[in-house]
């Protein structure tokens, strides 16, 4: 995304950072479309993304968004219809146009969901009973 606001939200998460994220996305954008940000793969269903491997994806609000972005780039008229999310080994980047009332409501409730500890923890070797 060209321009925009990065919130990085700390995490170990990995993959299933984007994973979280995207459910979120998904249930404010029920017609939501994914597209693989490296290569380009488009997905119209959340069970065929393959989250072990993506590490940056685009999140459009439905196929008309998705369009629009195709063919205008990140122009003012369908702002906050596309969120841009980066995963590295400790963190999520979640890009979004601008961070206004309902952005920050799903920012809020990703970086929560990020905090639960079954994802931050990191496993420790020997400790299992």
């Amino acid at each position: 995304m060209i321009g925009g606001i990065d919130i990085t939200i700390p995490t170990f998460a990995g993959p299933m950072a984007i994973d979280l994220a995207t459910r979120h996305l998904r249930m404010r954008w029920p017609n939501a479309v994914f597209e693989d940000a490296v290569n380009g793969t488009l997905f119209s269903k959340y069970a065929d993304l393959p989250f072990r491997f993506l590490r940056e994806i685009f999140v459009y609000r439905d196929e008309d968004a998705r369009q629009k972005w195709d063919e205008l780039g990140a122009d003012p008229s369908h702002a906050n219809t596309m969120v841009h999310l980066l995963v590295s080994s400790s963190t999520l980047t979640v890009v979004v146009d601008s961070l206004d009332a309902n952005m920050k409501e799903v920012v809020d409730a990703i970086e929560s969901g990020l905090r639960t500890d079954i994802l931050t923890m990191r496993a420790r070797m020997g400790t299992a009973a």
